[in-house]
C-alpha cells in the first residue's frame, strides 16, 4: 500500500529545495564570475563577493544562517541574502546589511611612511561599524523559547513547535574582520537593537517587541580588491 506524503510536510520541504537550488546556482555563478575576473576580462566584478554568516539575536528564533552577496567600494560594503533557521533548516526570510570600515590597511594610504610602523597583526585586522536588518516571514520559535512558553502556559508543546511568526529586526554595532588573505576574511560582530513581532502573539508570554543583542560570525570572500 502506498503512503501519501502529508501535504503540510510537502509544503515545508519546498523552501528547503528552493534554498538548495539558490545556494548551488549562486555558488556556480559567483565562481564563474571570479574565474573571469581573475584573467582581467571582467574587472567590474572585482568589487563583488560572497559570505556566509551565523547569527543569534534576541528574537527567540534561535540561530540563523545566511548566504549573502556583497558589494564593496572603498570603506562601504552592502550585502543581501536569504536567512535560514538552524531549527529544521527553515528558509524564513532575508537579511540586508551595511558596513563602514573604520580602520584597515587598504584605506590608510594617507598615513604615508607612518603606516610602516604598524605591526603585522594590526595590518591583518579591520574595524568596522554596521547596521543589519532581518525580516522573517515564517520563523519557528527556538527550542529554549518553546520550553519557556510551555512552563508559563497551558498550551500544548506541539502548538508552540508548529507556530511560525513574522518578525522584523534591526541592529547596529561594531565588528572585526581578521584577514586570512586579502580576499578571505573572518568577521565577528556585536550589535544592539531589537525586534518587532508582526503576527499575533496574544497567547504567548513572549514580548511582542523588545530590545536586545545581535551576535554574528562568518566568512567573506571578495573577488578582488575594492577601489
Amino acid at each position: 500500500m502506498k503512503t501519501l506524503l502529508n501535504p503540510t510536510t510537502a509544503q515545508e520541504n519546498q523552501p528547503k529545495k528552493y534554498f538548495g537550488f539558490f545556494l548551488f546556482f549562486s555558488l556556480f555563478l559567483l565562481v564563474s564570475i571570479n574565474a573571469k575576473s581573475q584573467d582581467g576580462t571582467h574587472n567590474c566584478f572585482k568589487n563583488f563577493g560572497i559570505g556566509t554568516t551565523s547569527t543569534i539575536t534576541s528574537s527567540g528564533h534561535g540561530t540563523f544562517y545566511s548566504l549573502r552577496v556583497q558589494y564593496t567600494s572603498k570603506r562601504t560594503t552592502l550585502s543581501f541574502g536569504p536567512v535560514v533557521q538552524k531549527r529544521n533548516m527553515n528558509l524564513s526570510g532575508f537579511q540586508a546589511g551595511f558596513e563602514y570600515t573604520l580602520f584597515a590597511d587598504g584605506i590608510t594610504e594617507d598615513m604615508g611612511n607612518d603606516f610602516e610602523n604598524y605591526s603585522n597583526l594590526e595590518r591583518k585586522v579591520e574595524l568596522f561599524a554596521f547596521a543589519s536588518s532581518i525580516y522573517n516571514n515564517s520563523a519557528y520559535l527556538s527550542k529554549s523559547e518553546i520550553r519557556m512558553e510551555c512552563s508559563n502556559s497551558e498550551e500544548k508543546t506541539k502548538s508552540f513547535e508548529d507556530l511560525k511568526l513574522k518578525t522584523f529586526e534591526n541592529y547596529t554595532g561594531v565588528g572585526l574582520r581578521i584577514k586570512f588573505t586579502d580576499q578571505l576574511k573572518w568577521t565577528n560582530s556585536i550589535g544592539v537593537g531589537g525586534y518587532v513581532t508582526l503576527s499575533s502573539t496574544n497567547e504567548m508570554t513572549r514580548e511582542r517587541q523588545a530590545i536586545g543583542l545581535l551576535l554574528r560570525t562568518g566568512l567573506t570572500y571578495q573577488f578582488g580588491k575594492s577601489n
